[in-house]
């Protein structure tokens, strides 16, 4: 029941938050530039906060998963205001990290919520991945992405993987990373493994599995300019045609 009540609650506030981005805030430049502003402090001073948190106890971890440097990259880049510089992957991994901590509590509710250190960390993630989401579709409203500079992305992303990776088999850390566990085909094992027993068992497990990757990352990738094609407006005003044409020459 207590579940239940987490799920309902989630998908309510997922929900609103595409609902402000992709409707209220698109074709605001100007509003669009501060409220990522924001956005980018709130999931940073959570972030720092949480580790920060984890050394004091005793339990120093490195920030290794996908959504958590995404939270880093994301406020650096927001803070800097350069949209042309990397604002392609940015809004990627954001809108990525968002959907798929969302998805999860439906693909594997029980697991999922169940590994979470406490519901006050529950909470403080659900909000900072809906951040990420809401920035990614403020983004995707307001910021042409261009196919010149869509390279960020696959690079982006081998970057974070290749940390990650680097983190758990040459640095010896020993947390649970779900960004290798996606990766090296082990998600089913640790995270999915009380929903789904037995499922990697089967000898086409790991041909299938990385089939399904590859396209969902394609589709993830076609998902993000068709999404930005959809709710981007541009916006006429003369200040934020200004703003526009400053960054046009940074």
């Amino acid at each position: 029941m207590q579940h239940s009540l987490i799920i309902g609650a989630v998908t309510i506030l997922f929900l609103c938050v595409i609902a402000i981005g992709a409707h209220l805030l698109r074709g605001r430049v100007l509003l669009a530039k501060r409220l990522l502003f924001i956005l980018g402090i709130f999931v940073l001073v959570v972030k720092v906060a949480q580790y920060v948190y984890y050394a004091a106890v005793g339990g120093v971890e490195y920030p290794t998963e996908f959504s958590t440097l995404t939270c880093i990259v994301f406020a650096l880049v927001v803070f800097c205001d350069k949209k042309k510089v990397a604002y392609p992957f940015v809004t990627y991994a954001a809108f990525i990290s968002g959907l798929v901590f969302n998805l999860m509590f439906f693909i594997g509710q029980d697991t999922f919520i169940d590994a979470r250190r406490s519901e006050l960390w529950l909470l403080l993630n659900v909000f900072v991945h809906d951040a990420l989401f809401l920035g990614s579709i403020i983004m995707m409203g307001n910021f042409k992405l261009s196919i010149k500079t869509s390279w960020q992305i696959p690079l982006g992303i081998a970057v974070f993987v290749g940390w990650a990776f680097i983190a758990k088999f040459l640095l010896g850390y020993e947390g649970n990373i779900y960004t290798t566990n996606i990766f090296d085909g082990t998600l089913f094992n640790t995270v999915f493994a009380k929903d789904y027993p037995g499922l990697t068992d089967s000898n086409y497990y790991l041909p299938v599995y990385y089939i399904v990757l590859v396209l969902s990352l394609g589709l993830s990738y076609v998902v993000l300019f068709a999404l930005n094609q959809l709710i981007y407006k541009h916006d006429h005003s003369l200040e934020n045609q200004y703003y526009l044409d400053k960054e046009d020459y940074q």
